[in-house]
């Protein structure tokens, strides 16, 4: 939080009016199985744990924060969250959410979430981020209109 409380005063200063930056700034504790993190306007975190007989249990860790430069005193709170043995941690750019998938749909409200679930049931992928890949962008991905990152954490369990 300190962190981006500090970006926020230098961005505001420096973008014009009308512009912002977004961002997350973590640190993974992989000895505790925890995530600790500040976010200014980036998209929720997905968390996957508790195995509910053959479900992953997925959820969405919400926060409302502003993006960088909106609000020169804006002050960005650290926090922390815990995943449990097995589970994971996914974070993504808001391109996922705001840009249209393979069949021209756009993941608006639990949409990410789905996409998550039906990506870690999938076993036909060793690894979820493939799968969520593949889901989204389908067989002949198209160019997308903005840049999309995804970061997969797996812990060990």
């Amino acid at each position: 939080g300190t962190v981006l409380s500090y970006l926020n005063i230098i961005l505001a200063e420096l973008l014009p009016r009308g512009q912002f930056a977004t961002m997350l700034y973590g640190v993974i504790d992989p000895k505790n199985n925890t995530f600790k993190y500040s976010s200014a306007g980036a998209p929720d975190l997905i968390l996957g744990g508790e195995r509910h007989e053959e479900d992953l249990a997925v959820t969405k860790v919400e926060w409302n924060s502003l993006p960088l430069g909106v609000d020169r005193d804006f002050i960005y709170p650290t926090r922390e969250v815990t995943i449990p043995d097995g589970g994971f941690l996914f974070l993504h750019s808001d391109a996922l959410m705001e840009m249209p998938n393979h069949v021209g749909s756009i993941l608006e409200g639990k949409g990410v979430i789905r996409l998550v679930e039906k990506s870690v049931k999938n076993a036909a992928y060793a690894n979820p981020l493939h799968a969520v890949i593949q889901n989204f962008r389908g067989e002949k991905p198209q160019p997308l209109g903005d840049d999309l990152t995804m970061v997969w954490v797996k812990f060990a369990g």
